[in-house]
């Protein structure tokens, strides 16, 4: 079993239940091809570069998963015979790949959690009346004449 990570783009009428049901199946049909999901980010709906069969956006799904090299080619098969994918890309991640981007990820998302927290004590600063404000603006102003 190899590893590999494909990207999938699905029509963008979708909403949030049916991308549910189409990741589904798409579950399924990579086991019936013998492999085993690892991975799936959502990534949502974005601008497409260009048209793709009439598409100016796309619902897009990053998937990490194994599967045995020979079957590969019957997984692209079922992915183009799937009326909601209207693009996919299928590329084999070595092991040293996957656990770079895997740790990136993570990395990431630890990242992103941290700024929230920042974002929400900038909140609280943000939230000050005019009268706190009002103070701390005389008590800089003190401590600049206090040090001139």
């Amino acid at each position: 079993m190899r590893h590999y990570q494909t990207v999938i783009i699905l029509k963008p009428d979708l909403d949030e239940g049916h991308v549910d049901q189409a990741v589904e199946k798409l579950t399924e049909l990579l086991e019936k091809c013998g492999g085993k999901d690892t991975r799936l980010e959502k990534w949502g709906k974005k601008r497409l570069a260009y048209k793709i069969k009439k598409n100016k956006f796309g619902y897009y799904l990053n998937w990490f998963h194994t599967c045995d090299p020979i079957r590969v080619a019957e997984f692209e098969k079922e992915l183009q015979l799937y009326d909601l994918v209207i693009k996919y890309m299928v590329i084999r991640l070595e092991e040293k790949d996957l656990e770079r981007v895997l740790k990136s990820i993570e990395e990431s998302a630890a990242a992103e959690e941290a700024s929230g927290e920042s974002a929400a004590e900038g909140d609280k600063t943000a939230e000050k009346t005019e009268p706190e404000k009002k103070e701390e603006s005389e008590k800089t102003e003190e401590e600049t004449k206090a040090s001139a």
